[in-house]
């Protein structure tokens, strides 16, 4: 798999979540362990798979929401935003992140359907988001029939979990989700692959997989 094959989108809820957990009472507290894991492990990996790109509608609004400071509705977010640009921005300046985009984009959730309808042939795609809604449509557009790539290029969807890896989605039971048809082979490979590379955690000796 060539890295010039693999686009790699990051959107903003995810990298609002990379150094933090959530509880559902709302309560946001800063989580060092699950940092170093997303932006001191598993970002440099996927920089040597493919182009990590932040849509510029996303890196915009981590910049409007920068401002954000002592709203009760939103804790933190103000300072939550400065963390992620001051860690975004030597990986801009060293070319391992790509703000890609323009003002008269459209809001940053249907440039990422748009990319992932435009691009679904011609490379692999993989995009991390906290949004279920975004990932459910992300999701169904890798199962339409009508653009299928016809050189194996695949199309996938995580999220970052608590411990700040990469994950795969799971839908509770009940909710609606789009048939994917390729996910019993991505369980089976991602069982495979972790078997057989559970040793294998460095950054030098990244995992392979396409994407567990």
């Amino acid at each position: 798999m060539s890295r010039d094959d693999t686009l790699i989108f990051i959107d903003t809820c995810s990298l609002l979540d990379s150094c933090w957990n959530v509880s559902r009472r709302g309560t946001i507290s800063n989580n060092a362990e699950k940092a170093s894991r997303f932006w001191s492990y598993e970002l440099p990996t996927l920089s040597q798979i493919g182009s990590i790109i932040v849509v510029k509608r996303n890196y915009d609004e981590l910049i409007k929401l920068s401002k954000v400071h002592d709203s009760p509705s939103r804790p933190q977010l103000g300072l939550r935003c400065e963390i992620v640009l001051g860690r975004l921005s030597p990986l801009i300046t060293e070319g391992i992140v790509s703000i890609v985009g323009d003002p008269n984009d459209p809001f940053a959730d249907a440039i990422l359907l748009s990319v992932a309808l435009k691009f679904r042939t011609q490379r692999n795609l993989l995009f991390i988001t906290q949004d279920r809604a975004l990932a459910t449509d992300l999701i169904a557009i890798s199962d339409f029939q009508s653009v299928r790539p016809r050189k194996g290029y695949e199309l996938k969807v995580r999220r970052i979990d608590s411990n700040g890896s990469i994950a795969r989605w799971h839908f509770d039971k009940g909710r609606s989700k789009p048939r994917n048809t390729s996910s019993k082979r991505e369980e089976t490979e991602q069982n495979n692959s972790l078997r057989s590379n559970s040793s294998d955690q460095t950054i030098n000796s990244p995992k392979q997989e396409w994407w567990r």
